[in-house]
């Protein structure tokens, strides 16, 4: 993507983008992995089907909580402020931009499912395509005006965003009339788009009343679990706004944990130490759901992944001469939409590779974990020699 869609973030904290890139290092290596058939013990570690996977809590498996990292982490990065070129502000408008434009870029790489509606997004796709490499094929040609086509590019984006935003709205109030409408122009992308959008209001507010809105946001949350069906919730998730209101509170649970953290690290803790708490009731009463992201599953996820980050948080500060979750996190974006677009043909390839070494299966899997991890490096690798250009994907 253009480097004018670059908004580099002067004041990121390095916990946070270790954090961020140990989410990526978890999604790139078990998202590949699903194309390892050669290494059965993949199998269960990269698959949401519970009946085959490696279960680290009733109804929810490994590959379940990782996702979920990978949002706390943006709910984390809502509270540290946004540095801007050119004198540009960090204030509602851009939000929003920055917001829609999110939604925007997860239909872009959305793949086709058959309908009609999607096939327009694969339309837009294609032109966003062409006006990247237009962009691109400006660097060898004087004549392009890179600037023009980067202006063009962000704007259409952004239109595609609002689109995306209006067809969820439309197909969820569709859903709710009882008509059968597709759910498949709603991604990862723009549930995190319009998780930040819902958790901006409590950016500048005080920690006290952030913990008041935990408290009102999950009593909410706990009443549209008791009173909404879970096929319902399972379609929302996955076809637009309701499941998004899920990662909307993991990420203020994530914002919050942020100013606990400014306080001191026992606040901190003891937050995390309630998530968990109020997952194990909730549990009592509801199953953990990935794919209804109720209550219990946001609870459960959102305490593993702040023990986690308070564990990078420890070696704050810390440096080495070699630190791929650092570049990964830097550029997180960037390296999820690359692993988006490469991830089943990488995994076929290095499944191909290690299907022609004669070895058994203890091996084979050892070899396998070998190359994905080799894979994942490569990638840091390449993001890391972006990152010094100065080449950063942020809206």
């Amino acid at each position: 993507m253009p480097k004018t869609l670059s908004l580099p973030n002067k004041t990121r904290v390095s916990s946070l983008d270790r954090f961020r890139g140990f989410a990526l290092c978890l999604m790139i290596i078990f998202g590949t992995s699903k194309s390892l058939s050669v290494a059965p013990i993949f199998a269960s570690l990269s698959t949401h089907d519970l009946s085959v996977a490696f279960l680290l809590f009733p109804g929810i498996g490994f590959y379940d909580v990782i996702a979920p990292l990978f949002v706390f982490a943006c709910g984390l990065g809502i509270g540290i402020p946004n540095g801007f070129p050119n004198g540009r502000r960090n204030n509602i408008t851009e939000h929003f931009r920055r917001v829609f434009s999110l939604i925007g870029l997860g239909s872009l790489i959305s793949l086709p499912s058959g309908d009609a509606l999607s096939y327009v997004f694969l339309s837009f796709s294609i032109i966003s395509v062409v006006l990247v490499a237009i962009w691109l094929i400006g660097n060898k040609i004087p004549s392009i005006d890179k600037p023009t086509v980067s202006r063009i590019l962000r704007c259409f984006v952004l239109f595609v965003g609002v689109f995306a935003f209006i067809t969820a709205i439309i197909e969820n109030i569709l859903f709710l009339f009882s008509v059968p409408v597709p759910s498949v122009h709603w991604s990862v992308l723009a549930s995190i788009g319009f998780a930040t959008l819902l958790v901006y209001p409590a950016k500048r507010c005080r920690a006290e009343i952030k913990l008041l809105l935990c408290v009102l946001c999950t009593a909410l949350y706990a009443a549209a679990n008791k009173f909404i069906p879970n096929a319902s919730f399972v379609y929302f998730t996955h076809g637009g706004l309701l499941g998004s209101f899920g990662w909307g509170l993991m990420c203020l649970y994530a914002l919050t944990a942020m100013d606990l953290r400014k306080i001191n690290k026992i606040s901190f803790l003891s937050f995390g130490a309630c998530l968990c708490v109020a997952g194990f009731i909730c549990v009592s009463v509801l199953t953990p759901s990935k794919s209804a992201v109720n209550l219990p599953y946001v609870l459960i996820t959102s305490a593993l992944s702040l023990a986690i980050f308070g564990i990078f948080d420890c070696f704050e500060g810390l440096k080495s001469k070699y630190a791929p979750l650092t570049d990964a996190g830097k550029n997180s974006l960037f390296l999820y939409i690359i692993h988006l677009i490469i991830f089943v043909p990488a995994g076929t390839a290095i499944n191909a590779l290690i299907g022609l070494i004669p070895v058994g299966t203890a091996l084979v899997t050892i070899i396998g974990a070998l190359g994905l991890i080799g894979y994942f490096l490569l990638l840091c690798l390449a993001v890391k020699k972006l990152n010094e250009k100065g080449f950063y994907l942020k809206i």
